[in-house]
């Protein structure tokens, strides 16, 4: 409102620049539809006045939160384009990381390489830390592609620079993907010692993110949770259960809805007894996840939690779907192509994967 009584493009070019925070953050916070709108609006002010740094960030900014990957990649290309053009080495990065990270989800290998790429530019510019950040997340992608020498290689260079970070987190994230690695390699007398290191010296609980990691590799080494002094570790798991005929019909209604999103409202909190469609055949920003609090209020939302189709291949949730389940109870699930039982993922409200069982 400030911006608007400054005359003149310069005026504007505040104006924008507060649509740009602004739409951040409504992204960020799960409301999806008031933030791409004053997105739209911060475009249109920078593309019509040619703002490049200003279409560079927007373009990052919606390539991280439209759902539909062709949008979603067309826009960091584009961002990344801009960046060159200015010699921004950070912007490319950004750009780069941000579409890298994309491609992982959507199970495209080359994200891996762009991501290291990124990190790369990163540490070219003076960013240690973030380029630390970065190449530790190209490690995460190895470990979850199948590469346990590349994660090890990757993870320990991160974790050189990681282990003087300032955020308490890092450091057991960074040894939690080097575990993840060597598990993966079978050197189990260095994983029983790596995994007892992070244990007494970290509080690896009040860190969910890593916390997550640290199960997901050790759901690869069952034979770690009886070893003494982890089994307390993971005690106190939950084990959430969803009835076949509900899995059925995930899967049927998937397959239909396919190569469009499918939604649903999943009902229980323990123990899914049924599902609840309220959107097929959602594309682009139109996406299931997109569109569900365009149709309900934060509060008036009918349903413990959401389940919804991923037609790329991968049931890893995007930063759209994290933002949101915080907002359900219980838990919420991913079905990725085929839309078998086997490519179905459950989470809990923090992102963290949870162990699903079906019963008959």
């Amino acid at each position: 409102a400030l911006a608007g009584q400054i005359d003149g493009e310069q005026g504007e070019y505040h104006q924008a620049r507060c649509l740009l925070e602004l739409s951040d953050f409504l992204l960020s916070s799960g409301e999806f539809e008031r933030g791409f709108r004053e997105l739209d609006r911060c475009m249109e002010i920078a593309r019509r006045l040619n703002f490049p740094v200003l279409i560079m960030e927007s373009c990052m900014i919606g390539g991280t939160f439209v759902e539909d990957g062709d949008e979603a990649g067309s826009l960091l290309k584009e961002a990344e384009k801009i960046a060159r053009s200015l010699d921004n080495i950070r912007g490319i990065a950004g750009a780069g990381a941000l579409l890298g990270s994309r491609e992982c989800i959507e199970g495209k290998e080359e994200g891996i390489d762009r991501l290291v790429h990124s990190a790369g530019l990163l540490a070219e510019a003076g960013d240690r830390m973030e380029a630390a950040k970065t190449k530790l997340l190209a490690a995460l992608w190895c470990a979850r592609s199948g590469y346990p020498e590349r994660t090890i290689e990757l993870a320990e260079e991160a974790y050189g620079t990681l282990k003087n970070s300032h955020e308490r987190e890092m450091p057991p994230r960074a040894l939690s993907v080097l575990l993840y690695g060597l598990v993966l390699a079978d050197r189990r007398k260095k994983v029983k010692k790596l995994l007892m290191d992070i244990i007494t010296n970290y509080p690896v609980k009040q860190f969910p993110e890593t916390f997550s990691i640290l199960k997901e590799a050790v759901d690869h080494a069952p034979w770690l949770r009886e070893e003494r002094g982890t089994r307390e570790l993971f005690a106190d798991e939950i084990i959430y259960t969803i009835s076949r005929d509900a899995v059925e019909e995930i899967k049927i209604r998937a397959r239909e809805a396919y190569p469009n999103e499918f939604g649903a409202m999943l009902r229980g909190i323990r123990h899914i007894t049924h599902i609840e469609p309220i959107m097929e055949g959602a594309s682009n920003r139109s996406s299931f996840m997109f569109s569900i609090f365009s149709r309900f209020t934060q509060r008036s939302v009918p349903g413990e939690g959401v389940v919804h189709s991923h037609p790329s291949g991968s049931a890893r949730p995007s930063r759209a779907d994290l933002s949101l389940f915080g907002r359900f109870p219980g838990i919420n699930i991913i079905i990725a192509y085929p839309f078998e039982d086997d490519s179905m993922a459950a989470y809990d409200r923090m992102g963290n994967r949870v162990k699903l069982e079906i019963k008959n």
